[in-house]
């Protein structure tokens, strides 16, 4: 039973890695498609949006529902871990998000220490960290009109033998209230039906695994701060 189990997770880890990418991208192309729609208030526009953002949201559910499928599966079957780059990884997920960050007009700005130490860690599990960090702070900034700021920061500190990534960015930021309930299972503050509430607990045990660390520093209406510190 447990050999097939292991199987089984083998399996459903190596499906959902080929349908992530793929996924992703079609994620935002429909976003950027239904954006660049005109605001023509033409039937055949209406319907034409509708459509796309029925699909969007399906296209959503589903890279939620392959991310979880990972989660899971991922705890039945030895891990792979491989030296990693960060600067790369966090390139290779800008490219994802690219279209987003453009349509949304937010100002990316990148402060990536030089010479920064590879990683032995798996790299599947730091770009799924850095997609849901990163769409957090997107769907923060879409509600700004201008001057919207996304800031990641990858640096070591060698005095404290540690490595640390910050997402910044200046959105509606995170109320004092529940900033200690964010990375509980299933608590969210989206609508019904756009959120799993698994996405930060999720991103907390990856960390931790690492032997790291996840905190959020933020202020209500004045931006949000997510700060990850792994041991060198």
């Amino acid at each position: 039973h447990t050999s097939k189990m292991s199987q089984i997770g083998i399996m459903a880890t190596g499906i959902t890695h080929e349908m992530t990418q793929p996924l992703t991208y079609l994620n935002n192309y429909l976003y950027t498609l239904y954006d660049d729609l005109t605001t023509d208030n033409t039937i055949l526009n209406n319907k034409l949006r509708n459509n796309l953002e029925i699909a969007n949201k399906e296209v959503n559910r589903l890279i939620n529902l392959v991310n979880h499928i990972q989660e899971f599966s991922r705890k039945d079957i030895e891990e792979i871990r491989i030296p990693i780059k960060f600067s790369k990884v966090i390139n290779q997920t800008l490219l994802l998000m690219d279209d987003q960050i453009q349509s949304s007009n937010i100002r990316l700005i990148k402060n990536i220490q030089k010479d920064l130490p590879y990683l032995n860690v798996n790299p599947n599990d730091m770009e799924q960290v850095f997609i849901n960090l990163l769409q957090n702070a997107i769907d923060s900034l879409k509600e700004m009109e201008n001057n919207a700021i996304l800031e990641i920061a990858i640096y070591q500190k060698k005095e404290q033998n540690k490595f640390f990534i910050e997402i910044n960015d200046n959105g509606k930021g995170v109320d004092e209230q529940i900033r200690n309930k964010i990375f509980t299972p299933f608590f969210t503050t989206k609508p019904a039906g756009e959120g799993t509430g698994l996405g930060l607990n999720i991103i907390q045990k990856i960390i931790e695994k690492y032997g790291g660390t996840i905190n959020c520093r933020s202020s209500d209406g004045q931006g949000a701060s997510f700060v990850i510190a792994l041991p060198l």
